[in-house]
């Protein structure tokens, strides 16, 4: 990373104010807006665009226009995954994982289109065995929605988790502001 971007990055990081609220300015602040977004009154973060600081809400990553929906039967181990596009795609692929110790004993890629229209719904049978406690079936819709490629992914749990999957790694820390801070061990490898 070259200096320049480090610096701006340094800056941005430092000039941020949190509002307590939507609606609420931040502490020493005004509520007013820095450019003609039309975003006053959110959740901001501060970025720098064409010669300016202007703040913008903040979104996370784009997910596909889907609804992925599973009827689970741990003791028969078999789903039935449900997908209901609500925009159309191209280059479709529904791919399901286990997690936790979940074994997937049908194909991992149960389901490729090169086209679905918007509205279609797409229904999937899943044979499984479950893992010890509780364990995780992952059901991932990647495709080209609107000319973007973008993916959805949900999980579905089943049983109840051992001893050693409610451990959690690190330790809890609260900061003075009374926030709870996770401190998690360095990777080693």
């Amino acid at each position: 990373m070259n200096r320049i971007a480090v610096a701006l990055a340094a800056t941005l990081l430092t000039s941020t104010a949190w509002p307590e609220e939507p609606g609420e300015p931040a502490a020493g602040t005004e509520a007013k807006p820095a450019c003609t977004c039309g975003h006053e009154g959110q959740k901001t973060t501060m970025h720098a665009t064409k010669g300016h600081a202007s703040k913008h809400a903040l979104e996370g990553k784009p997910t596909a226009p889907v609804t992925i929906r599973a009827d689970l039967d741990a003791a028969a181990g078999t789903a039935r995954v449900t997908v209901q596009f609500d925009a159309a795609a191209s280059d479709v692929e529904i791919a399901v994982r286990g997690l936790d110790g979940l074994v997937i004993s049908s194909p991992a890629a149960p389901l490729t289109a090169a086209a679905v229209p918007a509205g279609e719904v797409r229904t999937l049978d899943v044979s499984f065995t479950p893992g010890e406690g509780r364990s995780l079936l992952a059901v991932a819709v990647t495709g080209r929605f609107g000319g973007a490629r973008r993916a959805g992914v949900t999980t579905f749990a089943m049983g109840e988790p051992t001893a050693s999957q409610k451990a959690r790694p690190g330790k809890t820390l609260t900061d003075a502001q009374g926030r709870r801070i996770k401190a998690l061990p360095a990777d080693t490898k």
